[in-house]
């Protein structure tokens, strides 16, 4: 018995201690010792707080999956990765502090472009505790990209298009989702098929609302006018005719913004077959999207009677970034 269950030895310590009239211990009080727990009650006590963190981890861990799986879902979402977004990452996070390269949160005072980078992140499933490193949030950013440009829209999907346009909520939204758009051979023919309500929704925006200071309503017209000429010279980069309603919206545009924009060049000539090919696809795309049963058609945009004023906008250099 003694080799299998080795007998209990108490050092001297211990003896001293456990004597009778021994004046270095007392009684247990429970008033003042409280209850002794069991056995385990102790372990449990230090293993509490960390299953607690490990639990929200899981939890905050399966929720910016679920933020993730939805962008990745919708192909027309406006919050997938661009490169424009990994761009301003490592622009906005290197301004702030060239040592640590962190990435602060955006405040109230700071302007709409770091805001909006903010909340690509959060949509795209990248952890607060993240974000606190450029290099790992570029990472991230990337592999996000990746994975969710997987699926791309189609060019016959005008129905699924025409719709993310309407639900577009803000300016900022409706701009991801055209620019998002026109990457892509496809997404430049959808473009091109719901421009009369692209148009439609820029003209929505451009509306001056009651209480909105005259420089806050001339920014977004601005605004605008960027994503409107982005389009056009997008389509003239890729030698495709720019989408009429568009470019009458881009005139008025600039004349409301004081500007002049450069003289549209010549419709380049369909010589290639492949080219006459895309024009004949996206015509018949166009046509039917507008035959399509209860869509509304956007009120025609007509040119200002006012000549332009003086002031000039780059028109031959596509946009790069989205900082200022």
């Amino acid at each position: 018995m003694r080799n299998t269950f080795p007998t209990f030895e108490a050092s001297p310590l211990l003896i001293d201690l456990d004597a009778e009239d021994c004046r270095a211990v007392r009684a247990h009080d429970a008033e003042i010792d409280g209850i002794p727990h069991k056995s385990m009650k102790p372990r449990q006590f230090e293993l509490k707080d960390l299953k607690k963190r490990f639990n929200d981890f899981n939890k905050q861990s399966r929720r910016e999956e679920s933020r993730f799986a939805d962008v990745c879902s919708n192909v027309y979402s406006p919050w997938r990765v661009s490169d424009v977004d990994v761009l301003s990452a490592v622009l906005l996070g290197s301004r702030d502090n060239t040592t640590a390269r962190q990435l602060r949160p955006p405040t109230k005072s700071e302007g709409p472009h770091r805001r909006a980078l903010w909340h690509v992140l959060a949509r795209n499933g990248v952890q607060l505790d993240v974000r606190d490193r450029v290099p790992s949030i570029t990472q991230y950013l990337l592999r996000r990209q990746k994975l969710a440009w997987r699926t791309s829209p189609s060019r016959g999907d005008v129905g699924g298009f025409r719709a993310a346009i309407q639900s577009a909520k803000d300016f900022l939204e409706l701009e991801r989702i055209t620019s998002n758009a026109m990457q892509t051979a496809e997404g430049r023919a959808l473009v091109s098929a719901v421009s009369p309500m692209v148009a439609q929704r820029c003209l929505g925006f451009a509306t001056r609302s009651r209480g909105v200071k005259w420089n806050a309503h001339l920014e977004r017209l601005e605004q605008l006018l960027c994503l409107v000429n982005n389009i056009n010279i997008n389509f003239r980069h890729h030698k495709l005719a720019a989408p009429d309603p568009l470019q009458k919206l881009a005139v008025k545009l600039a004349t409301k913004c004081n500007v002049r924009l450069a003289p549209v060049p010549e419709e380049p000539r369909l010589s290639s077959p492949w080219k006459r090919a895309w024009a004949q696809s996206s015509r018949q795309a166009h046509q039917a999207a507008d035959a399509q049963p209860g869509c509304r058609e956007s009120q025609e945009v007509h040119r200002s009677a006012t000549e332009p004023r003086r002031g000039s906008l780059p028109t031959d250099v596509e946009r790069v970034a989205v900082i200022r």
